[in-house]
């Protein structure tokens, strides 16, 4: 089973890095927002700004925001020490341009139907797409494929997991509040962050958990929880945003346990599970909610689903678990088989050498790529180019001129005048 851990290494095995690529940097590792550079030692600027850069966007949904303040935190001395350019680009402008080469960049990314992927792309960016949620949660819950055991009846109809509430997660609390009129027959438990981050009025509804969980908590899953609850309401990390498909390791849980699922997401997300072989349930209630792009009539679509199955008699609802069984265990048997794991690596290899190609075609197309258009927008803006960026494409200019001859006579006469 493919193993996340070596995730990077096997990129820069596949695609040859640095020989291919110098640049591999992400800013998601483990669910945090910091850019980190994950080339062992940084080459020599010539090289480095030739080649360009990959950088992935593997776990966390884009919000350019959280980039920008983060890679500024990373890099403060480096954005100080320039802050005179720096200062005078959109904080989009400085990302595009901090990853700027001859090469022009790929961004690597697990969400579809993004306007920030847009922008990457209108601004040179070659983008790849692959399901990275899927490639973690069957490492992270490799071990329960070997522990099968089906659930007896539950006690309750429906089950929810909630750590957090803020920023784009808020959503969730609204979700808790709506939930109170069926909080008995729910399963869920105050973590400290959400219960912090709720209202008073609806504390009491549930009990506090007895164990705290921390960011690293979708790597995990507690076994005994299958028999507590028989609907899984999922409550992805993005919600409000109606154009973002953006779909974590939080889809995989109900299917590792045997369970169906109800999902909170984006418009689309539904679809977006089957594309890769799942089943969803809308024989047996409606999904329509999946189609509804508007987040609050989204929200009451989906509320109605669960309001809906928590009317069944005992009797009705009994039959409805056994008849969604097919279902349930196809997926878990999908999840865990070597085809779902080939369709997620050919996306990634497919989608990787296609933006190779395109950036290939553009490096003859677009001559000095991102590199010499961003130092010639800072140009034509009046700015100073410092002596150590003249320098820098000097070094570019020099490194790839005895392989590239006829493309780098086109840059210098194109830029002679940044030289």
């Amino acid at each position: 089973m493919f193993s996340v851990n070596n995730f990077y290494d096997y990129l820069r095995h596949c695609y040859d890095w640095p020989a291919k690529m110098y640049g591999l940097r992400s800013y998601q590792t483990h669910g945090e927002c910091d850019l980190k550079n994950l080339c062992e030692t940084e080459p020599p600027p010539g090289p480095y700004r030739f080649y360009g850069i990959c950088d992935l966007f593997d776990q966390e949904p884009i919000y350019f925001d959280r980039i920008v303040t983060n890679t500024i935190a990373n890099f403060n001395l480096d954005y100080q020490s320039c802050n005179h350019i720096y200062s005078e680009l959109s904080p989009e402008e400085y990302i595009f341009r901090y990853a700027s080469a001859v090469f022009c960049p790929i961004v690597a990314h697990s969400e579809k139907n993004s306007s920030e992927i847009d922008l990457f792309r209108e601004n040179f960016y070659e983008d790849v797409h692959y399901w990275y949620h899927g490639l973690i949660a069957r490492d992270w819950f490799r071990h329960w494929k070997h522990f099968n055991q089906i659930p007896s009846e539950s006690k309750l109809r429906f089950g929810l997991y909630s750590r957090d509430g803020s920023d784009d997660r808020s959503y969730r609390i609204d979700l808790l509040k709506s939930l109170i009129h069926i909080s008995k027959d729910v399963y869920f438990q105050w973590q400290p962050l959400i219960k912090e981050q709720s209202p008073n009025d609806i504390l009491y509804y549930w009990e506090d958990s007895k164990e705290t969980f921390n960011g690293d908590a979708s790597a995990k899953i507690t076994w005994d929880d299958h028999n507590k609850f028989d609907i899984h309401i999922v409550a992805e990390t993005v919600f409000d945003d109606t154009q973002k498909v953006h779909l974590t390791e939080k889809i995989f849980k109900p299917i590792v346990m045997y369970q169906p699922f109800i999902l909170f997401a984006n418009p689309g997300s539904l679809e977006y599970l089957k594309s890769y072989g799942f089943k969803t349930f809308d024989n047996f209630w409606n999904e329509d909610y999946d189609n509804v792009l508007n987040k609050n009539d989204r929200f009451k679509s989906v509320l109605s689903v669960i309001n809906s199955l928590s009317d069944l008699s005992k009797k009705e609802f009994t039959k409805l678990m056994l008849d969604i069984q097919p279902i349930v265990e196809y997926n878990r048997s999908h999840f865990y088989s070597i085809n779902f794991e080939d369709i997620l690596l050919k996306e990634l290899h497919q989608n990787f050498e296609h933006a190779f190609n395109i950036q290939y075609e553009k490096f003859y197309t677009m001559p000095g790529g991102t590199l010499f258009y961003y130092y010639n927008k800072l140009n034509n803006m009046g700015l100073d180019i410092t002596d150590y960026g003249r320098n820098k494409l000097k070094s570019v200019v020099e490194y790839m001129n005895p392989m590239y001859p006829d493309v780098t006579k086109q840059i210098v006469k194109k830029y002679n005048h940044l030289f």
